[in-house]
């Protein structure tokens, strides 16, 4: 709530300047995922740079960086062309278990929440915490939930104008959809949707490399 409320203020100033900051924050995320996964998994990855420094030092063009970089970069830019969220999601869960393995447990427990505030699936990771019985780690992380989506919108905004926000206009869709694929390409999509706004037929067909 807090984060769409944001975006509309932004937007209602400048939407351009609103969308550049929106694509700016992902591909910092990006860039921060792969310096979190540098220094969980590379030696010397906490002094990662982009530009290389010396023979030594872990850069952006090293292999162990920019070899599962540009395997997953197909990924990666359909999030940007797409102005989705899934690249700050996972930089703030990645962040979040680092902090929590360093003992930063506060921290740890307001980047998961934040995550899980953004989009629902980061919730799922609780059942993770509660599986490996990592309790400290959870309460933390269920409190900074609470705050940021109970308290703090009924502290700004009042409890039944908060409820309000986050329930007016959803919108409910359902459909299926059948496709002849090869490899990772559909040749020939048909499928049917409907939503709050009415149906839609789907058929298309695509390749690419």
């Amino acid at each position: 709530l807090l984060v769409a409320a944001g975006l509309a203020l932004g937007s209602r100033v400048s939407a351009v300047g609103t969308l550049f900051a929106w694509q700016l924050a992902s591909v910092l995320a990006v860039w921060g995922t792969l310096k979190l996964l540098a220094r969980s998994f590379e030696d010397g990855g906490a002094a990662l740079t982009f530009w290389p420094r010396s023979p030594d030092r872990l850069a952006f063009v090293s292999s162990g960086v920019i070899v599962p970089f540009l395997f997953t970069a197909r990924l990666f830019d359909d999030n940007l062309q797409h102005g989705q969220i899934n690249a700050l999601l996972l930089f703030l869960c990645l962040l979040a278990f680092v902090l929590f393995s360093e003992q930063r447990l506060v921290a740890g427990g307001f980047a998961l929440a934040l995550a899980a505030s953004l989009k629902a699936v980061p919730v799922l990771l609780l059942g993770y915490l509660a599986y490996k019985r990592r309790w400290r780690e959870l309460g933390w992380s269920i409190a900074f939930l609470v705050l940021l989506n109970l308290v703090i919108p009924i502290a700004l905004f009042g409890p039944g104008e908060a409820a309000r926000l986050t329930t007016r206009g959803l919108h409910g869709s359902g459909g299926g959809e059948v496709a002849v694929r090869l490899l990772r390409n559909s040749l020939l999509v048909v499928g049917y949707g409907r939503g709050s706004e009415g149906g839609q037929l789907l058929f298309g067909t695509t390749w690419s490399y």
